[in-house]
């Protein structure tokens, strides 16, 4: 009925400000002709910068098509935010996920392509599933601010 996949790949994004945050893309999960992709950058020190990585990601090529891009960030200043970009409930589902992990410094984003089939409920177990395989792969533990490693390949796959 659906496809999951577990892997994140991983590079540097440079953001409005100059600043460069590290960005995990996650493998698609696809339910029955939508597709869900998550997108986390890290680290996110305030609001202004977590608020330029979310208009980053949601302006990835990689989602330039995508029918919705739901966000959330926690801020290593302690500000947080969601958006549900039209897909009803979904930033706050987002912002659920960062809050329940007690996560610090992170923004994400989640795209989903709609395929004409509505999906239910189970469309938030895919966002939140998408966000939470990327912060599981980035290594987050809960209450810890995300930092940019200092030798990523030593922390994160390439």
């Amino acid at each position: 009925r659906f496809r999951r996949a577990m892997a994140a790949s991983w590079r540097d994004l440079r953001l409005s400000g100059g600043d460069v945050v590290r960005l995990a893309l996650s493998k698609p999960v696809d339910d029955r002709q939508s597709r869900f992709v998550g997108a986390l950058a890290f680290p996110v020190r305030s609001r202004a910068q977590a608020q330029a990585a979310v208009a980053a990601l949601c302006a990835l090529p990689e989602f330039a098509e995508a029918t919705h891009r739901m966000s959330a960030f926690r801020a290593i200043d302690g500000s947080s935010a969601c958006d549900d970009d039209g897909e009803r409930w979904a930033g706050d589902r987002l912002s659920g996920a960062l809050k329940r992990r007690a996560v610090l410094g992170a923004a994400v984003v989640v795209a989903r392509w709609y395929g004409g089939v509505m999906l239910g409920p189970v469309r938030f177990t895919h966002i939140v599933d998408c966000c939470t395989q990327l912060l599981t792969a980035a290594g987050q533990r809960p209450g810890i601010a995300l930092a940019m490693p200092a030798a990523r390949s030593a922390v994160l796959p390439a």
